[in-house]
């Protein structure tokens, strides 16, 4: 049975934003809506490592999570790295 996001109560939330700063600062009224939608639920942001920073003051983002596509690892295995760091916050919802 699918579930409306009206009506479900996530305490994780994981918002995924690793496109150019553009993009992240575009996505900032997304971030808003998400905690205005579910107050108390958890949120954190994944990132790219240089637009971690615009994050870093947000009063309702717990924690910060960066991906470095650019690293010199193959791009799959920091995926999967980085993937397996999140998996123990058994996000409800996330976003991209």
């Amino acid at each position: 049975m699918k579930k409306s996001l009206k009506t479900i109560e996530p305490e994780h939330i994981l918002i995924i934003q690793t496109a150019f700063i553009g993009d992240v600062i575009m996505s900032t009224p997304l971030i808003q809506a998400v905690c205005d939608q579910w107050p108390d639920a958890e949120v954190d942001i994944l990132t790219r490592p240089e637009s971690a920073i615009l994050f870093s003051k947000h009063p309702r983002i717990r924690r910060i999570y960066t991906l470095d596509k650019s690293d010199h690892k193959s791009k799959y295995e920091s995926f999967l790295e980085r993937v397996r760091e999140l998996r123990p916050n058994d996000y409800h919802l996330a976003f991209s």
